[in-house]
């Protein structure tokens, strides 16, 4: 984990150490974490369920640590979300070798760095939200099979890390907005016959995609009550799809969050930026701000978000599309390692060339434990 506890969780150090830590060498230790939730929308799409959903909202994890001996510890992860039907995801399998108190090396399957909030991404204990806005937490996969070396220092006041990594990552992926070919969603009115540019397989919304090369460096400082993080990204993708021209075509990911937490408020800013040499796939930057405070047990919190695709090719990819979001919501720590949570997400998305907007709201009441 990057940085301290407080900056992250309030009041609940022991608890996200619990989920990051190993045990001593006689001990396997098993630690989890579960969300529950309903969820409804109220939407301007009449394609949209407006009825009451009881699955997506859904997520256990189960993680195992254990120390082998002086130098190397190991850990995993097994993710099942009720939004994939509750098939097992291994989202974390990898051995770390530790030379020093300050260096670690880790090879396995790993979370991949993107976000502040990427080690516990889906531990909904760990931040106020019912879960990361998705308008700028919006990568199609978390998890990465490759190896990382980080280094940990001090300087002064300032604490920090510098992590780098490279592997590879291979399987289905959601390229984006359903894409336009001449004036028809793709998404809802196939095409007859394949078309060059067609990036979508069967189901009309995914493509097998190989990241190669895939590599990054992230920055970690923390001083006080602040905290900054930078983070940069690049693969090369591919896809042995028919009559999908993706060969080793470069996308990168850049990211840079501030964070200030002086344990009664807490506020993040986030900025990202996605962008793709092949012009199929739609580039976009986007970013929160987010402010929450701690009234003992209670936390207040609201954030806004907002997201900008820009589009090079307007015969394929539609106009470009801009959309915010607003979101409010409140968190009750009951007892220890519980939390309930009520939210209210509005996201409105306006298109270039199309009149009008298209408005959601989203109401969702949950609970998140560790244990």
């Amino acid at each position: 984990m990057h940085f301290n506890a407080k900056q992250i969780l309030f009041s609940v150090v022991s608890s996200v150490a619990l989920l990051s830590s190993v045990a001593s060498a006689d001990d396997l230790r098993i630690q989890g974490f579960l969300s529950v939730g309903v969820t409804m929308n109220d939407s301007d799409n009449p394609a949209v369920d407006d009825e009451l959903n009881f699955k997506d909202r859904n997520v256990l994890g189960i993680q195992l640590s254990r120390q082998i001996n002086d130098l190397v510890s190991v850990t995993g992860q097994l993710v099942a979300r009720g939004s994939d039907d509750y098939d097992v995801d291994a989202t974390w399998a990898y051995a770390t070798i530790s030379p020093t108190d300050n260096d670690s090396i880790r090879v396995g399957r790993l979370r991949v760095p993107f976000f502040y909030y990427s080690d516990f991404l889906e531990v909904g204990y760990a931040y106020n939200w019912v879960s990361p806005p998705s308008d700028v937490y919006r990568i199609g996969f978390s998890s990465i099979d490759a190896v990382d070396y980080t280094r940990s220092f001090d300087a002064g006041d300032v604490s920090g890390s510098v992590q780098v990594y490279y592997g590879r990552w291979e399987g289905d992926l959601n390229v984006g907005e359903p894409v336009i070919i001449s004036g028809n969603d793709i998404a809802n009115t196939p095409p007859s016959a394949p078309t060059p540019v067609t990036i979508v397989t069967a189901d009309n919304k995914r493509t097998d995609f190989d990241l190669t090369g895939f590599t990054g460096i992230v920055l970690n400082l923390s001083w006080e009550s602040l905290a900054f993080r930078a983070s940069y990204h690049q693969a090369d993708l591919s896809t042995s799809t028919p009559f999908v021209p993706f060969d080793e075509d470069t996308s990168t990911f850049g990211e840079v969050a501030v964070v200030y937490d002086d344990g009664d408020n807490f506020a993040i800013v986030e900025y990202t930026d996605l962008q793709h040499d092949n012009l199929l796939l739609v580039d976009d930057a986007a970013y929160l701000v987010s402010y929450a405070r701690r009234l003992g047990d209670f936390t207040l919190h609201g954030t806004y978000t907002f997201n900008n695709e820009s589009v090079e090719n307007v015969a394929v990819q539609g106009g470009e599309q801009e959309v915010t979001g607003f979101t409010v919501g409140a968190r009750w720590d009951v007892v220890e390692s519980t939390a309930f949570k009520f939210e209210a997400q509005n996201r409105s998305s306006e298109t270039e060339g199309v009149a009008g907007s298209v408005d959601n709201t989203l109401f969702t009441i949950g609970m998140d434990m560790i244990f």
